[in-house]
């Protein structure tokens, strides 16, 4: 049993894009980080099968403190089986602690995710309009392509268009999810 350690300076650059991209809205809503992941060795009580679930760690941060975000992060990134997700979304400053959130409590968007977890991944730029800002290779040979927007917007307009993408791409568009850079799994 292996455990990875954070790349505390991809896990800056990332907040520091983050921040850079809510600083418009800064004082109307707060950032998210997610934890997800299932242990492997041990078995899904729904199913029978490897891969059983771990409880989800949800934590805020303040638009602005990348310090305090990146902390967060790098202790997140520590818990094994487990990968660190941070929406590229502000949602609303009474967000209770420990809750992730849902469509209707995101104050704007930041940008889109286009998610590509396919056998044909290898070939996400071929498949995309357009470059994305940027791409993480989430695992062997899987991908996510960001589309960083210029100001904070409100889903209301970025939902119609990632809906028109998303049969465009054949792959997934996420409005709130996407991985974090430099916080790998640990195994």
């Amino acid at each position: 049993m292996s455990s990875a350690r954070p790349d505390v300076s991809l896990i800056r650059a990332h907040i520091e894009i983050i921040n850079k991209l809510a600083e418009p809205v800064t004082g109307q809503g707060k950032l998210v980080i997610a934890c997800f992941g299932e242990d492997p060795d041990q078995t899904h009580p729904s199913t029978g099968k490897p891969g059983c679930p771990l409880p989800p760690t949800v934590v805020h941060a303040e638009i602005g403190d990348v310090e305090t975000t990146v902390q967060l992060i790098c202790n997140l990134g520590t818990a094994e089986h487990r990968n660190i997700y941070m929406p590229l979304a502000v949602f609303r400053p009474d967000l209770p602690g420990g809750k992730k959130g849902y469509e209707k409590d995101i104050v704007a968007l930041l940008g889109i995710v286009a998610d590509f977890d396919d056998a044909d991944a290898a070939r996400w730029a071929e498949r995309l309009p357009v470059p994305p800002s940027c791409v993480l290779e989430t695992s062997a040979g899987r991908f996510q392509a960001f589309f960083l927007f210029d100001k904070p917007e409100p889903i209301d307009v970025v939902k119609p268009i990632a809906s028109l993408l998303k049969p465009l791409l054949d792959a997934t568009m996420a409005l709130r999810i996407a991985r974090m850079s430099g916080a790998s799994a640990a195994r």
